[in-house]
């Protein structure tokens, strides 16, 4: 139970009155005072003598200190729990003492009516009622009898008062026969509006209690939800842990997660909540009516649909037809939406706007571990295609050098073996293989500097990406001199790329050249720079016999080759914010082929 809930055996009826009577003791402590310091003052203007105290001092005296252990003793019994029960008796002792001095004092003080006041409204607020008018009764009966002695021992006559003083004496007494029961009244007054208002708070307490523990639950949740979503690199499964969650703050009997397949105006359904078996998976085409197609192209924000039975682009799943009420919250970061979220009930009963917010604030856990998920796959197959890369570097490199470089100096080897020989036979002939060999010298250096240029090019570095790839070119024109090769540039004079972007177009630029060398059987090739605003274009054309581009993917894919896909996870590689580079392929048989990457720039 709470620390601050009220313990179950403490009533509210009875906390508040035992807390009532502990104060009201402490306070008639004060009144107790004013009685004894009254008694004091009368004592005093009688002319007795404080001390000594004997038995046989004046019977006012020993009145005045009996008050006095009546005091001290009620002040005990206060402040000592188990003796808490005596207060009562100590408050008839109060009336006694009253008594006692209105008796004994030469003459009839009017302020010991006063006195009375006290301890009869302090045992009818405490003890009830029938205490309280018990004390006033025997108020009463020590005022009358006092007051009949005063005129006994006057001289006005027999003893009995004039008639104005015993209608003075019954209004008097009159008044505090009273006292018990308005106080009774007024306690049951203050009583009912208390246990009202005390009713209202504990209600009020119970409510904050309930808003915190639902808002605890409702953390807790949302813990477990980012735990799982950050362990989870499935989509599948953290979409369907989505939904189950979601179910613990939000009441919903089904819902769908839909994501876009690719294709225009498709989505599929890939993970659910309450989910028909035969509706995992299923594609669904989209039409301009759908409100599905609103909130994909709207601002995203939660739609709330009344009966999302009538949805048409749904009629090909079971599930919601079963269900009316319904609300799509769209998975969206700052830029795109990823997909939608549809929460379905079976009745009617709409959902809040409260409740969407709680479903799209798990759909925006979902998102980011989506995100985050497909970066890793990313990342993952990045990992792989560097792999693949590098391999291949490495076969090419060596056969660059097997083809070229190594069978070059094998020459060289071979003929410096024939030229030892054929010094001793024939000198001048042997001078004329040495040319030959200087020749084969040079044409294997310039291999071996065209081969570290491709590499690692020193121009790329210092003058960037244009003049690195017009020296490229310059390169191909020696290796290649039956083929043209054309380079243009517009507004790229001051272009600035990050170095590892510049070795990624270097590399593209490269690999779509030697594509077309090798395969197209093209005898021109053309490479176009073009800057608009903040976005580069750079265009490797060839005039070669060209391809089907689609056939070209199937083969490569059923082969297990990725050249094309690769071209084109290489130029989003390059990112400026949230942009990324695209790369397309445009190609037709007879038609040759142009390869056309786009990067976004440094605003």
């Amino acid at each position: 139970m709470p620390a601050t809930s009220v313990p179950a055996q403490l009533e509210p009826a009875t906390r508040p009155r035992m807390v009532y009577t502990v104060a009201g003791d402490r306070l008639y402590l004060v009144g107790r005072l004013l009685i004894v310091l009254t008694i004091l003052l009368i004592v005093v203007a009688e002319g007795i003598a404080l001390f000594p105290v004997a038995l046989t001092s004046p019977p006012l005296l020993l009145v005045l200190y009996a008050a006095v252990g009546v005091l001290l003793l009620s002040t005990l019994a206060t402040f000592v729990p188990p003796l808490r029960g005596l207060v009562g008796v100590f408050a008839y002792l109060d009336i006694l003492l009253i008594g006692a001095v209105s008796i004994l004092a030469a003459t009839l003080h009017p302020v010991l009516l006063m006195l009375y006041l006290l301890p009869v409204t302090f045992m009818a607020i405490r003890s009830g009622s029938g205490a309280g008018l018990g004390a006033a009764v025997l108020a009463v009966a020590l005022m009358g009898g006092a007051t009949f002695l005063a005129f006994t021992r006057s001289a006005q006559g027999a003893g009995v008062p004039p008639i104005t003083e015993l209608l003075l004496i019954a209004m008097q007494g009159g008044v505090l026969l009273l006292i018990p029961p308005l106080v009774n009244v007024l306690k049951e007054a203050w009583g009912s509006n208390n246990s009202t208002t005390l009713a209202g708070a504990q209600a009020d307490v119970q409510a904050a209690q309930q808003a915190v523990e639902a808002y605890r639950a409702r953390m807790h949740i949302l813990f477990d939800v980012a735990k799982t979503l950050g362990d989870t690199m499935s989509g599948t499964k953290i979409l369907d842990g989505m939904l189950e969650n979601a179910h613990k703050l939000v009441p919903y009997d089904a819902a769908i997660a839909l994501l876009p397949t690719g294709e225009t105006a498709e989505v599929r359904v890939d993970a659910g909540y309450g989910l028909s078996i035969v509706d995992r998976g299923i594609v669904l085409t989209l039409d301009q009516n759908s409100v599905l197609v609103d909130a994909f192209s709207n601002e995203p924000r939660a739609l709330f649909v009344e009966n999302i039975s009538a949805e048409t682009a749904l009629h090909r799943l079971n599930t919601p037809k079963t269900c009316q009420a319904a609300v799509i919250v769209p998975m969206h970061n700052s830029f795109e939406v990823y997909g939608l979220v549809l929460c379905m009930r079976r009745e009617a009963q709409p959902f809040s706007p409260d409740e969407a917010k709680l479903i799209e604030s798990l759909t925006i856990y979902a998102t980011c571990a989506l995100i985050n998920a497909a970066m890793a796959e990313d990342l993952k197959q990045d990992r792989v295609n560097l792999s693949v890369a590098q391999e291949r570097a490495r076969h090419d490199l060596a056969r660059e050098i097997h083809d070229g470089l190594a069978q070059k100096l094998a020459a060289i080897a071979m003929n410096i073996d024939f030229i030892k020989r054929m010094v001793q036979t024939n000198p001048p002939a042997a001078v004329k293989e040495m040319d030959r060999i200087g020749e084969m010298f040079r044409r294997a250096n310039y291999d071996v500097r065209t081969l570290l240029g491709e590499l690692k090019p020193t121009t790329l570095e210092q003058r960037g990406l244009p003049s690195a790839t017009e020296e490229l070119l310059e390169r191909y024109r020696k290796q290649y001199p039956n083929m043209t090769f054309e380079y243009k540039a517009k507004n790229v004079s001051g272009l600035t790329l990050a170095p590892h972007d510049k070795s990624t177009l270097y590399n593209i630029i490269q690999e779509s050249i030697n594509n077309a060398i090798k395969h197209a059987e093209a005898t021109n090739i053309e490479v176009r720079f073009e800057r608009e605003g903040y976005r580069l274009s750079i265009a490797i054309q060839d005039n070669g016999k060209g391809f089907d581009v689609e056939k070209r993917q199937e083969e490569a894919k059923a082969r297990g080759s990725h050249g094309l896909s690769n071209l084109k996870d290489r130029a989003a590689q390059v990112m400026v914010g949230d942009k990324s580079g695209t790369a397309e392929i445009h190609s037709a048989p007879g038609k040759g082929t142009t390869v056309l990457v786009r990067i976004p720039l440094e605003v």
